[in-house]
């Protein structure tokens, strides 16, 4: 924890951060304790607490800890982990049109397997046209009823 204490000192001092009151609230604890981390005092914060902090102050835990955040700044930001609603709202509309375009009758479950695909396997057919993508599901949905 190289540079918990320092962090705290910095952000806490911050005029835009509101002091240890403010932080302490964030992370689930008491004023106190925030005090305790920041004098040495408690030498290993539990988990939560470091994690109610970093999301307090707008970083991550690793760069909490780890990253002399007064001197180098938070880390850029690292891609996103999960869904994006955008794409995936994109995605599904593409795919109900396709789907409508063809005049067949398409289950959900094989609708979802496409969007699956798509999102997950393709990156790069899903940020193309919505054409392209049409075409290339209704060549899949024609493979599927020829089987």
């Amino acid at each position: 924890m190289d540079f918990l204490i320092k962090n705290l000192r910095f952000l806490t001092t911050s005029q835009l951060q509101g002091g240890q009151g403010r932080a302490s609230s964030a992370a689930g604890v008491g004023q106190p304790a925030i005090s305790k981390i920041i004098n040495g005092t408690t030498k290993m914060p539990g988990y939560a607490t470091v994690a109610g902090l970093a999301r307090h102050f707008g970083v991550s835990m690793d760069d909490l800890v780890w990253r002399d955040l007064e001197a180098q700044g938070p880390s850029p930001a690292s891609q996103n982990v999960g869904l994006d609603p955008a794409k995936l709202a994109s995605l599904i509309e593409t795919v109900e049109a396709a789907t409508a375009q063809s005049g067949r009758s398409v289950p959900a479950r094989l609708k979802a397997r496409m969007i699956s695909a798509l999102y997950v396997h393709d990156p790069e057919l899903a940020a193309s046209t919505p054409q392209a993508v049409q075409a290339l599901l209704a060549s899949i949905m024609m493979t599927v009823e020829e089987t």
